[in-house]
């Protein structure tokens, strides 16, 4: 971006993807029951709310986006994307701060009924490899371990594996991310219902089940947008995953290329969606 010829040439878009971190929230999205491996909030801390706040407040997001991905892409502190109805730009329940963090760590554990978050073990922090992700999952785990001693088992495996192991329930804390099938708030939201087929947050609440079905049945879509900030608010209020980042991709196109109608939705290529606009002209 900051060669005289390159520079020009770059082309960047804020791309319909979200990158997360599920945390456990202990219900089986099959029975809707509590997961058999967590008989209580020792073997899965996680299911605390307290517990997820202090994960989510002791992350700073703009130097682990720094690290990780060369300072590219919009902090998401929710889930729904940029450039969708229901996009809650200025919401922020729970932003960096380590001292609020540790309040919130120390009345988890005394609700777990453990001295310190060593006393917990290793959660079991799952992941796929082959996809970029080690950064990321170290710098959480690093920030875990220096703000309370939290020590966590880091799992990496092939992505088929990963995911079965995923949408089970077998990790506390896991890898995960969205693209948009289709630019509306109901395709990232729904994922999250109780009972949902790709909820890995084990998360069910039924109010916000509720504003989602009444939001789809909403002809006004400025009423509906807003009962999907209100759903977006309840899952975030009670810290049940954590969001990262907003996509961003970056391409370089030459000025001979003309007719390059980029979108969010490019997937492959800039311009993909537009191919028949294209035209390479002499050169």
């Amino acid at each position: 971006m900051a060669d005289p010829v390159l520079g020009p040439e770059v082309i960047q878009i804020a791309t319909l993807n979200t990158n997360y971190y599920d945390f456990n929230n202990g219900t089986d999205p099959k029975t809707l029951k509590t997961l058999a491996r967590c008989t209580d909030l020792k073997a899965c801390p996680t299911m605390n709310k307290d517990f997820r706040i202090a994960l989510t407040q002791a992350v700073d997001k703009v130097a682990l986006r720094a690290v990780a991905n060369a300072g590219l892409g919009e902090i998401a502190n929710s889930f729904v994307m940029p450039g969708i109805p229901g996009y809650d730009k200025d919401y922020n329940p729970y932003p960096f701060d380590l001292a609020a963090a540790k309040e919130h760590m120390t009345k988890a554990l005394a609700a777990i009924g453990v001295p310190d978050a060593a006393s917990l073990g290793k959660l079991k922090f799952g992941f796929n490899t082959g996809g970029d992700h080690e950064t990321t999952v170290a710098f959480l785990a690093e920030a875990w371990r220096t703000a309370f001693g939290l020590e966590t088992e880091q799992i990496g495996s092939a992505f088929a594996v990963f995911q079965d192991e995923r949408v089970l329930g077998n990790f506390d804390i896991d890898r995960n991310g969205w693209g948009a099938d289709y630019p509306h708030a109901s395709n990232q939201l729904g994922l999250f219902t109780c009972g949902g087929g790709s909820n890995a947050s084990m998360w069910c609440n039924k109010d916000y089940d509720g504003l989602l079905a009444k939001a789809a049945l909403e002809a006004d879509q400025t009423k509906a947008e807003e009962l999907y900030k209100q759903a977006q608010r309840i899952m975030y209020d009670d810290a049940a995953n954590l969001p990262l980042r907003f996509g961003l991709t970056t391409w370089v196109s030459k000025p001979y290329v003309s007719g390059l109608v980029v979108t969010p939705s490019d997937f492959q290529l800039p311009g993909d969606q537009f191919y028949e606009n294209i035209k390479i002209l002499e050169h």
